[in-house]
């Protein structure tokens, strides 16, 4: 698995948007949240292996993606209803987050 060293670096930032689309769930069962779906999205692209809805919920049966992203394995339905939930909430939460670029070339 790549991109788990950047996704530690990534960890603190990403801890903001815990909370975005929990407002819908009354009975305070969640389990997976926004900064973990975010989390898996982004190993997703440092990975050009996984290629499906199939493939990203397969790579949360992996330990280091469980340790990385604090989830147990993710269901199908659970990775598209999250998908469809968190961006829906995430309107009150538009400010982008803080980027440094590095000027070596």
């Amino acid at each position: 698995m790549q991109g788990g060293r950047y996704l530690k670096q990534l960890a603190p930032k990403l801890e903001r948007l815990h909370d975005i689309g929990t407002s819908r769930d009354k009975a305070h069962n969640r389990d997976f949240f926004f900064d973990q779906y975010v989390g898996l999205l982004l190993l997703y692209f440092f990975n050009p292996t996984v290629t499906s809805l199939r493939g990203l919920q397969k790579m949360t049966d992996l330990d280091a993606v469980q340790r990385y992203l604090g989830v147990q394995s993710i269901s199908r339905s659970a990775l598209s209803k999250a998908a469809r939930l968190s961006i829906a909430g995430s309107s009150s939460h538009a400010e982008p987050l803080p980027v440094s670029h590095s000027s070596g070339r």
